[in-house]
């Protein structure tokens, strides 16, 4: 709920289009057609304008926006008086713009939250003594045998050697239910071993 208030904040112009769109469909449904058209004069100009703007700027960086045929689309609908789907086509341009900043704001932070829940360091098996040592990312080189505990993120891509291996993929893949894997299998680095610890071997996973 919080989110959402902020983001509704954030959109002052989709807001002010909302209650134009509200205040005009009333107006429809009453036939009063002069305060109709004061609304949706108002309202759409300023939304060819911010939009305008908006345009010229991205011009000048050099890149160029669909949003003319928007601009366009409601100059046309002033002209032969179809005030509420003006306000309509003003309610799509701004209500899109809002839900792609959602759309980009989401997938900032989930890759955040990937990004700071990503191991830096791993443990590696000496393959003299078995023992495990814990060491940088950096140094896990193509064929060390590394051991990931249960719950841990695996540090990097890898072949699994252990028999079997249940993974949690949904933080890279988006895949809700957990992957059963066996040996020689190929793992990705970012998902979490459900399973008790296992043993993989660095190497690009296929």
């Amino acid at each position: 709920m919080r989110e959402v208030l902020q983001f509704l904040r954030s959109r002052p112009l989709m807001i002010f289009v909302v209650i134009g769109l509200a205040t005009g469909v009333t107006l429809w449904a009453l036939r009063q057609a002069l305060p109709l058209a004061v609304v949706a004069y108002i309202v759409i100009e300023v939304v060819i304008f911010v939009t305008a703007v908006g345009m010229v700027r991205d011009l000048m960086s050099g890149h160029w926006e669909l949003d003319i045929l928007a601009v366009i689309a409601m100059i046309a609908t002033l002209a032969v008086g179809e005030y509420v789907a003006g306000l309509i086509i003003a309610l799509m341009l701004t209500g899109g713009e809002a839900l792609e900043a959602l759309a980009a704001r989401r997938a900032s932070r989930e890759l955040d939250t990937l990004l700071n829940q990503a191991p830096v360091y791993a443990q590696r098996v000496d393959p003299h003594t078995g023992e495990v040592e814990r060491i940088p990312i950096a140094d896990v080189v193509i064929a060390d045998e590394l051991l990931v505990r249960s719950t841990e993120v695996l540090p990097v891509d890898g072949t699994l050697i252990s028999a079997r291996a249940v993974i949690d993929e949904s933080s890279v893949t988006g895949e809700p239910l957990p992957v059963t894997y066996q040996s020689g299998d190929a793992l990705l680095s970012g998902t979490i071993n459900l399973d008790p610890p296992i043993g993989i071997e660095e190497g690009a996973a296929r």
